[in-house]
């Protein structure tokens, strides 16, 4: 496996155990270097298990390329990707500090582009489904709930010492 390809493999390791983030790489031949970009640096610079994994990657990749430099960079350094030509970005990932929402159809899709699940489901089992989530619905919105009566108890001194235990 070339380098341009571990370092893919890797990266997109990398966004699937920290969806978090976002990944970008380069690579310049003139040098050989090859550039990570990180976003958010807060994560690159903070997360322990980030840094972990991002020192196991580097010890990895100097013991396969050892005549090839790999550097990792944040939004926040002087240099950035001019034209990355791969871009990872996890499922969490932020921009400018705002959480963009993640619906369970988001979820479901990745969990099942990255699995061997096939799943089959009619049209007329999903009209049946929501028929039934409706009637359900209904008879709840018909339920009257009454507060139950307040009761006052004594506890004894045994009860007492050992009730905070109980909870």
């Amino acid at each position: 496996m070339n380098a341009q390809s571990y370092i893919k493999n890797k990266i997109q390791e990398l966004v699937e155990k920290f969806p978090q983030l976002k990944a970008g790489y380069s690579f310049e031949p003139l040098t050989m270097a090859h550039y990570i970009k990180i976003e958010p640096s807060k994560e690159f610079n903070q997360n322990n298990d980030y840094i972990a994994f991002e020192t196991d990657f580097i010890l990895s990749f100097i013991d396969r390329y050892p005549f090839e430099e790999i550097v990792f960079i944040t939004e926040e350094d002087i240099i950035d990707l001019e034209d990355p030509s791969f871009i990872v970005e996890g499922m969490l990932f932020t921009r400018e500090g705002k959480n963009y929402p993640i619906t369970f159809a988001d979820i479901a899709m990745q969990i099942l582009q990255n699995s061997d699940i096939n799943i089959n489901i009619s049209e007329s089992d999903i009209i049946l489904n929501q028929n039934l989530y409706k009637s359900r619905k209904m008879e709840h919105d018909e339920i009257v709930v009454r507060p139950l009566p307040e009761e006052s108890f004594n506890l004894d001194e045994f009860h007492i010492k050992y009730y905070p235990f109980a909870a």
